[in-house]
């Protein structure tokens, strides 16, 4: 997604994948399994995943897990997820979500989620000053008004186009500190270069710091924040690790799962988010104990869904902690990252986990039920952004590292339940070409240049003229003639929508 603060934890590296050895599907480790499995729709896969994953946890309202081996810390699981809000997870939320654990776990302050009284106070002040009054609101709508502010308050302080800097902290008796193998990566990590460590940790580790400074890092560090603040409120909050179904660097694991999902909507959506899951991908939020459950908080969306197009497609829980010194991220995942390819345990790229088989399977009990998924077929042109006007700066702060672009066009379509994936898909079967016509003036060729973007409100192409050449008057309005030679996707123009350069 382009255009807006990008969290989740997808960084791009080069990667050599090695391919996933075969399994048949009457394997019994692809039996689904867990509770409720024969009323519903579940997806059962065979993966392996290293350390810290902790299989433990792992069982929850949206899978189960059995271990088949574990070998020095690379564990091969057998995982059933239960992808559909039905009422099978209504039971399973009952049995699992429903138990509270150690709650004082959650509440007091640990080594990053570090708030204290004084915190607690400068809180509630400040969320009464933006009208939040925890007494007056009911749980969940506290928990959703305090992730709100907490975020539109504050600002990112990392570097995205490197890993966080809070996977190469270790944790001793000493405090946190650098872990000596990976401090290259911490040094290039740092948003500032003149940062010392104890700056890195107060804007991206150590969760009253960041409150304190109105700042945070990714996904890693935002659960942090989140978790420091709810629970200086009162509200039980633990941090939860996420990986997705496979590693999308390798096409044959993508290849497994989509021809192993026969549910189309469901398939379509989680391949959506694992063809966006490339590079070194996983995730981390929080989840919180209101209402007598625990409930997924994803920055500021409470209840997230496990099948999400923006967020790993078919989201896998691998480990729930209160504090994330408690994991040895530095030792284990952070360590991967610095020295690869020079691993021990290689399996299919950087990532710390690798799909080996998968299976769906429809409950005996279960309603049958499949509709096909939603598909942008024809784009209609709404608007035309032009490099360096404002409107343009907030779809697209920072274009220094993308193709260089003319015109931009915005279009109106937009299926809600899909990510940014169906632009790439209606594309694909568009004609590129426009005209740009004006009486008295040169006809103008333009045709897309392969970048496309959305944020919140706007989405669409990024356009170049077909002569680098090319000019346009200034103020004149220009009509926008698509080609669609023959093309299934069709554009269409909105009327009275003109191209008009700025003076």
């Amino acid at each position: 997604m382009i255009g807006a603060q990008v969290l989740l934890m997808v960084t791009a590296l080069t990667i050599v994948p090695q391919r996933p050895g075969s399994r048949s599907v009457a394997d019994p480790s692809l039996s689904a399994h867990g509770l409720g499995v024969e009323n519903t729709y579940t997806i059962t896969t065979v993966v392996k995943i290293l350390r810290p994953c902790e299989p433990a946890a792992m069982t929850d309202p949206y899978q189960d897990v059995k271990v088949l081996s574990d070998d020095h810390g690379c564990l091969t699981l057998s995982i059933t997820y239960f992808p559909l809000n039905d009422r099978v997870r209504a039971m399973r939320n009952r049995a699992y979500a429903t138990k509270p654990g150690d709650l004082d776990r959650y509440l007091r302050p640990s080594v990053t989620c570090n708030w204290n009284p004084q915190m607690r106070n400068k809180l509630i002040g400040d969320l009464s000053k933006a009208g939040i009054r925890p007494g007056e609101l009911k749980p969940a709508d506290l928990v959703k008004a305090v992730a709100r502010w907490a975020f539109q308050t504050s600002s990112f302080a990392g570097n995205s186009s490197a890993m966080p800097s809070d996977w190469y902290v270790a944790f001793d008796g000493t405090g946190p500190h650098v872990f000596a193998p990976t401090r290259n990566a911490f040094e290039q990590s740092k948003s500032d270069a003149k940062w010392k460590d104890r700056d890195v940790f107060n804007h991206q580790l150590f969760g009253r710091q960041m409150f304190e400074r109105r700042c945070h890092g990714a996904c890693t560090s935002s659960s942090i924040y989140i978790a420091t603040i709810l629970r200086a409120l009162g509200i039980p909050t633990r941090i939860l690790y996420f990986i997705p179904p496979c590693d999308a660097n390798d096409p044959t694991q993508v290849k497994i799962l989509a021809s192993s999902i026969s549910r189309r909507a469901t398939r379509q959506t989680i391949i959506d988010g694992v063809q966006g899951a490339t590079g070194f991908a996983n995730h981390m939020f929080d989840e919180v104990w209101i209402d007598g459950r625990w409930r997924r908080l994803n920055y500021s969306d409470l209840d997230q869904e496990i099948v999400d197009g923006n967020y790993l497609g078919l989201m896998t829980h691998i480990d729930t902690c209160a504090d994330i010194s408690e994991t040895h991220l530095a030792e284990t995942w952070g360590l991967r990252t610095e020295r690869w390819p020079k691993v021990q345990v290689r399996l299919s790229s950087i990532n710390p986990y690798q799909l080996i088989a998968a299976k769906d399977h429809w409950g005996k009990y279960a309603v049958r039920e499949d509709r096909a998924p939603s598909e942008l077929t024809s784009a209609t042109v709404i608007g035309v952004l032009w490099p360096g006007t404002a409107d343009y700066r907030e779809l697209i702060p920072d274009d220094s590292q993308l193709p260089k672009t003319d015109l931009f066009l915005e279009i109106k379509e937009w299926i809600a339940n899909r990510n940014y994936m169906q632009l790439r898909e209606f594309i694909a079967g568009a004609d590129p070409h426009f005209i740009l016509r004006s009486p008295g003036h040169s006809d103008v060729g333009i045709h897309y240049n392969g970048l496309n973007c959305n944020n919140s409100t706007v989405r669409g192409f990024a356009m170049n003229f077909d002569d680098a050449g090319s000019k346009l008057a200034p103020g004149v309005a220009y009509t926008l003639v698509p080609r669609n030679d023959g093309a299934p996707h069709p554009w269409r123009v909105a009327e009275g929508v003109k191209a008009v350069p700025p003076l």
